[in-house]
């Protein structure tokens, strides 16, 4: 099953396809699609095999929250077939995007060894694209078109695959020499550095300082001395002319013009800001809207303009509802105050809660890392945890997680003497 899951996450960030979600191969279609029609095969395939035994009880709360979130979609769904006449075929559209949240009760169906081959997978096909795109962007070339529309710069590997492989490779979780993990390391963050990222650079260098001071026993001096001497080559880096500067530089003059220049758009964050800002102001005029959100209709059955802040969309005006730049425009618009509670409430909060209980594997914490930082500090920059994909890497890990209510096909010693991505069955 490890290159059915591997091709299913790569095909959902539309990984090195031209920096599109497209595709004209035999049909138009959409490369998430696919990745989607591939996991619900994968899924009934599995469902036709016996489960391991497995005690589930630690999964309890997510899948409570999962239920509950998709509770209240089905009721958002009657309200928009019933009251805002939404298309059926609409609400069934949008509702694709959360199939994937099924993949909790996939776990007794997936073997150890599967999921140690994903991750490794995962992990040396985002080092090769990021490789890739730095060939590009060095030689001026361009072959996967991958380019970024904002400021021309190159696009950078999606933060929700390479991002986990960073923490991964960072808290020792792959049995790999120390040389290729600082080798890999560099790579993936010197890709974020080149394109200027902001978002997702600082985000690994707070993780970086939290392993350090967290992780392992205690604190100790070998700790410090890596975390000052990574902080001063943050300090450096920042105090050299390159992309990544000159785009912090360019985010303090945007929120300074945003206070001082008539709430006009300036720059990327005052984009979102306003955004963001534009969307709750209509949500608020609208109660039933702010309860439930504008409904699951797609952007093309939308014939208003109820929005003058957003992406362009193909027809060259505003892009009303699927914007990809902010998660939470994304949650409120869809589902509401109401639904993004739920969802954040239940499903993020059991998660992190699940992680959290398994701080002491090096997986655990490193999951628990990746979940806090997606929610706390990528939200405000990417719409990934607005969708079910997310949720696949996680989800695989909780199968290596050795918790004492939750037993593996494995013996725990076994476990704990062995490097947490090199388990056996």
């Amino acid at each position: 099953m490890a290159f059915p899951l591997t091709a299913i996450l790569f095909l959902s960030q539309a990984y090195s396809f031209c920096g599109s979600n497209l595709s004209t191969l035999f049909f138009s279609h959409q490369y998430a699609d696919t990745g989607l029609v591939l996991y619900i095969f994968m899924l009934i395939v599995m469902f036709l095999h016996k489960p391991q035994k497995l005690d589930m009880r630690l999964l309890h709360p997510v899948k409570v929250g999962i239920l509950l979130f998709l509770a209240f979609f089905i009721v958002a769904a009657i309200v928009d077939l019933l009251v805002n006449d939404v298309k059926f075929s609409s609400v069934v559209r949008v509702f694709r995007q959360w199939i994937c949240l099924s993949a909790v009760w996939m776990i007794p169906y997936l073997k150890p060894r599967d999921v140690v081959k994903t991750l490794n997978y995962v992990m040396y096909i985002s080092v090769f694209i990021a490789l890739v795109y730095l060939y590009e962007f060095y030689t001026d070339t361009d072959l996967t078109g991958a380019y970024r529309l904002a400021n021309g710069t190159r696009a950078s590997i999606p933060w929700s695959v390479s991002f986990l492989v960073f923490v991964l490779l960072f808290n020792n979780c792959y049995r790999i020499s120390s040389f290729l993990k600082w080798l890999f390391i560099a790579i993936i963050v010197f890709e974020y550095f080149m394109t200027g990222t902001r978002s997702i650079f600082f985000a690994c260098v707070i993780v970086a300082g939290l392993s350090l001071l967290f992780n392992g026993k205690g604190v100790s001096t070998n700790k410090i001395m890596i975390l000052a001497f990574s902080l001063a080559a943050v300090g450096i880096v920042l105090s050299t002319d390159n992309i990544l500067t000159e785009r912090l530089f360019s985010t303090k003059e945007d929120i300074s013009a945003l206070q001082g220049n008539g709430r006009r758009v300036g720059g990327n964050m005052s984009f979102r800001l306003l955004m963001l800002e534009e969307r709750m102001y209509y949500l608020n005029q609208h109660p039933q809207y702010a309860v439930f959100g504008i409904g699951n209709i797609q952007e093309s059955d939308l014939k208003q303009q109820l929005f003058h802040i957003g992406l362009k969309s193909k027809n060259g005006g505003v892009t009303q509802l699927d914007t990809g730049d902010i998660a939470w425009v994304l949650l409120f618009l869809r589902y509401g105050y109401l639904g993004t509670l739920i969802y954040i409430g239940t499903i993020f909060f059991s998660m992190i809660r699940l992680f959290f209980q398994n701080r002491k594997s090096p997986l655990g914490f490193t999951t628990l890392l990746y979940v806090a930082s997606a929610l706390l500090l990528l939200s405000y920059t990417s719409s990934v945890i607005a969708s079910s994909f997310f949720w696949i890497v996680p989800i695989l890990i909780i199968r290596l997680l050795p918790s004492t209510n939750f037993r593996l096909a494995m013996p725990k010693k076994e476990f704990r003497n062995k490097p947490a991505l090199q388990a056996k069955s």
